[in-house]
């Protein structure tokens, strides 16, 4: 498997929690043992499958946390490791070795069968629950407290999201542009500021999808223009994710926090810089917006046009005054990622104008 890093994949399908259950027959070969493994041997605890890469800054961060954890609670804790990256045998050995770690960990190659989903970015942690039924999946890395009400049988309960009906149409309507029926629902009463079961309010909607028409209708009867809906992601950053340059507009005209960021610190010109949607990065740094903004691991707008493999984007960038030596918490440069994944143009352009 090609190195993916650890930036979102905003298109890939989401993973239903209530429908996914591990094999009881499922094993796999212990990369620090070379033991084999069945997954049935722990039943009766709670099993973290934990995702990793041996790159990944965050992933280094997040592995002594659950051995600590597997070592505090042996007896109502397993904890298994997936190393994703293709990083040879002896050498993923090591790695974990270096860093104490004593739970099993596997390959894709060493497992026997698959019934995991790619995860939208990692490290991510699937819990395991009574029969193996996953109970809940936890991207990004995690503290030892949360891991830990889990160890101590205290798994805590999502407050249920109640939605009416009308409240419930009002969201659809947002969601695919129906600006008459929306009009309609807010007038028999439906509340403007309503999630839904993602937590993206109906301006969230309505800014994602570029319905700009509801944009502006729902800021003048007072809809929070700063609401943080799913992952953290303001209107402005969910109409930055998605290159809705009217839109956009409208949210920056209306006062819109331009340095505002999402759950994983990712302000929108790192959002429009991934999506390589230039008319709205020109937008965003006419308006202030930082060229060299950090998110959480300190990965910059042009991190994530080279990732993406967004030349324009990356060109932007430097003409406007990005770094091209700016490091990632793991120490990695743009031009790193452009290489890993093979963005080519990238790469080229990056060598072109002297990156390192």
């Amino acid at each position: 498997m090609k190195k993916a890093l650890f930036i979102i994949l905003l298109f890939m399908a989401p993973v239903f929690v209530s429908a996914m259950q591990a094999p009881k027959d499922f094993w796999f070969i212990d990369i620090l043992t070379g033991n084999t493994n069945f997954l049935k041997d722990s039943e009766g605890k709670i099993v973290f499958v934990n995702l990793f890469a041996t790159w990944c800054p965050p992933c280094r961060e997040e592995l002594p946390v659950l051995d600590r954890l597997a070592r505090e609670y042996p007896d109502n804790v397993a904890v298994i490791g997936i190393a994703l990256d293709e990083v040879p045998p002896a050498e993923l050995k090591q790695y974990l070795l270096d860093r104490g770690i004593a739970f099993p960990v596997m390959t894709p190659q060493t497992a026997h069968g698959k019934w995991w989903q790619d995860p939208d970015f990692i490290p991510a942690t699937y819990v395991l629950g009574k029969d193996f039924q996953v109970i809940e999946v936890f991207n990004g890395a995690k503290s030892y407290d949360t891991f830990a009400q889990y160890a101590q049988g205290v798994i805590p309960k999502k407050a249920a999201i109640k939605i009416t009906p009308l409240d419930s149409s009002l969201l659809h309507a947002a969601k695919f542009g129906d600006i008459k029926e929306l009009k309609n629902f807010i007038a028999q009463g439906a509340n403007i500021h309503v999630a839904d079961d993602s937590s993206n309010r109906v301006l969230n909607n309505a800014a994602a999808y570029g319905h700009t028409e509801i944009v502006k209708y729902l800021l003048e009867l007072g809809a929070d223009k700063e609401s943080a809906g799913l992952d953290g992601a303001t209107p402005l950053i969910e109409a930055c994710k998605y290159g809705k340059v009217d839109t956009v507009k409208v949210l920056l005209g209306a006062g819109a926090n331009i340095h505002a960021v999402d759950t994983y610190g990712a302000s929108a010109l790192h959002w429009a810089a991934m999506g390589g949607y230039t008319a709205v990065m020109e937008l965003l740094i006419a308006s202030g917006a930082k060229i060299d903004a950090e998110d959480a691991y300190y990965r910059t707008p042009l991190h994530y046009a080279a990732y993406s493999g967004m030349t324009p984007a990356a060109e932007l960038l430097v003409k406007k005054g990005a770094s091209l030596s700016a490091k990632d918490s793991g120490g990695n440069s743009p031009l790193f990622y452009a290489k890993e994944l093979e963005r080519d143009t990238v790469v080229e352009y990056l060598l072109s104008i002297g990156a390192e």
